[in-house]
């Protein structure tokens, strides 16, 4: 039985109001009014899921929740609508990464109060392993929860994946498997993203497209996707002479060749350094007017590897952007790694050089570079950044190494690798590099010894909210490692994993994490894994 409190009487004797025990307004009629405005909405994010508080209207007997993708949520265009919910209420199954925006309205009989100001979060990845589906195809098979994929060339010995890249539903990998003809073959491999189903729509429909040139080893290290979903891989093949060739391949969505490219569908670049021995391209990009960019080394005529650039246009000829100068003494072994383009079409790309001619051990400096588009060279340095394009970002007297780039939404950069530390080992180096091309020193500079062992960077994303994340492979046995950083300061973000990092390790063999891509809120790593032999692997973090 409700309490009554007494109601407030006009000087006419009317009843002007009437208040239930904390609960129902009466009018002056004697009717109930409907509640007013929900008040204090406010939502956190938790894996897959947000959680949405809110105060109690005095009024109101119950509550309805209506959420929406991005904000300017309605009760008439919510793509979510919950009735009779409490405070805190939970919604979940959603998409980390996505930003969900809600409102509260305040119920009673009498009807519904006005809509609240809207409250939005995005779920948030929490560092958690998640299965893919037992495949039903022989190409791969499920090893704790992540698939490994075994003689993909019929060779019987090593995979390995060194290259991820995305479409809206499939994920795509290359790099290398032993072949039946006893040397490594470039493997495309096709999977789709929700299961790790093979694409029954590529190859030759089990998701598999091999290349063996016939000479000896060719293999994939890069990766990009046009608009139109045809695939470019930058990599290697072996020539007649035994030598290594820059290769880029173009395949269609079905995993043909493109033919349209280059005559075949595959472009070779050799001798570009000077050197007539091995040309290696390890990163690949694919700018809005179908440019194709090709980052690695080429052997020069000292002996030595320069870093080396390939432009190549979209019928696959070679452009003026090519070139294996280096803006370092002509001495000891560089290479660009990685490559990114920014919001702007400004290529990003990052490396080592050789510290200096006479070292007694190889000492290296990591780097970092930008080049803007160009109608002659299609490329061509930016003289904005620093001068002259490049900007020497190495510790001394070490061996340094950038491996990985990646590109915020500011267009600052940050970038990956190694230092040697003063124990003697590997240690993660991630630095921050500012759109106007100077070393961000409220940043920070991170070097990390996770295990005691090599810890290195491999490759890098940026998430949903602007944080980098890492992968790459830690300790003395290594395992496959996984970090989240804060975005404004250079640390590990602790929300992530146990203590901003997860692991995977295969019945405490030798893993590594080479390749990742960041979609749909979830990250796909790929590498290699240690099972009888060498295995390619891929594996799925939420």
């Amino acid at each position: 039985m409700r309490k009554w409190f007494p109601c407030i009487v006009s000087a006419a004797g009317l009843a002007i109001g009437c208040a239930y025990a904390g609960l129902d307004t009466v009018s002056s009629d004697g009717s109930l009014s409907a509640p007013g405005k929900t008040t204090g909405v406010e939502t956190n994010t938790g894996g897959g899921e947000i959680i949405v508080t809110f105060d109690a209207v005095s009024d109101a007997t119950s509550y309805n929740l209506y959420c929406k993708v991005g904000t300017g949520v309605t009760t008439a265009n919510a793509t979510t609508a919950q009735t009779s919910i409490t405070s805190p209420y939970t919604l979940s199954s959603l998409t980390n990464g996505t930003q969900y925006c809600c409102g509260v309205v305040a119920v009673n009989a009498t009807g519904s109060g006005d809509l609240s100001d809207e409250a939005c979060a995005t779920p948030d990845m929490l560092g958690e392993k998640e299965s893919f589906s037992t495949p039903s195809d022989a190409l791969a098979s499920l090893v704790d929860g992540a698939l490994v994929f075994d003689n993909m060339s019929g060779g019987n010995f090593a995979d390995v994946f060194d290259a991820l890249g995305v479409s809206s539903t499939k994920v795509y990998m290359t790099g290398t498997s032993f072949g039946a003809g006893a040397n490594y073959d470039m493997v495309l491999v096709c999977r789709m993203q929700s299961d790790g189903s093979a694409c029954t729509d590529f190859g030759g429909g089990d998701g598999l497209v091999t290349y063996d040139g016939g000479f000896g080893d060719d293999g994939g290290f890069g990766i990009d996707i046009d608009d139109n979903e045809n695939i470019f891989v930058g990599g290697y093949v072996t020539n007649a002479a035994g030598n290594t060739d820059m290769a880029i391949w173009e395949y269609d969505s079905s995993g043909s060749p493109v033919a349209s490219f280059s005559g075949d569908g595959l472009f070779t670049r050799a001798n570009l350094g000077g050197g007539n021995g091995d040309d290696d391209c390890f990163a690949i990009v694919v700018d809005g007017d179908g440019n194709i960019i090709c980052q690695g080394r080429s052997l020069d005529a000292g002996g030595g590897f320069d870093y080396a650039i390939v432009g190549v246009t979209a019928s696959g000829a070679e452009s003026s952007a090519s070139s294996g100068n280096v803006p370092t003494a002509e001495c000891g072994n560089d290479a660009t790694t990685a490559a990114k383009l920014d919001s702007q079409g400004r290529l990003w790309y990052a490396g080592y050089l050789a510290a200096s001619c006479g070292d007694p051990v190889d000492l290296f400096d990591a780097f970092i570079a930008r080049a803007v588009p160009d109608d002659t060279e299609v490329y061509a340095d930016d003289t904005s950044c620093d001068g002259d394009g490049f900007y020497p970002i190495g510790a001394d007297e070490v061996e340094d190494k950038a491996l990985a780039i990646a590109i915020d939404s500011n267009d600052d950069a940050f970038v990956g690798g190694y230092t040697v530390g003063d124990g003697g080992d590997r240690d993660f180096r991630i630095f921050k590099i500012s759109e106007a091309c100077t070393t961000d020193t409220g940043y920070g500079v991170l070097e990390l010894d996770r295990s005691g062992g090599n810890d290195e960077v491999w490759a890098m994303t940026i998430d949903s909210n602007d944080r980098p994340l890492i992968v790459g492979y830690q300790g003395t046995i290594s395992d496959m490692v996984l970090c989240r950083l804060q975005s404004t300061t250079a640390s590990l973000d602790t929300t992530f994993g146990t203590d901003g990092c997860v692991t995977y390790d295969r019945s405490s063999n030798a893993d590594e994490g080479h390749a990742m891509v960041y979609t749909g809120g979830k990250v796909f790593v790929g590498g290699q894994t240690t099972g009888d032999d060498l295995d390619a692997t891929l594996v799925k973090f939420k």
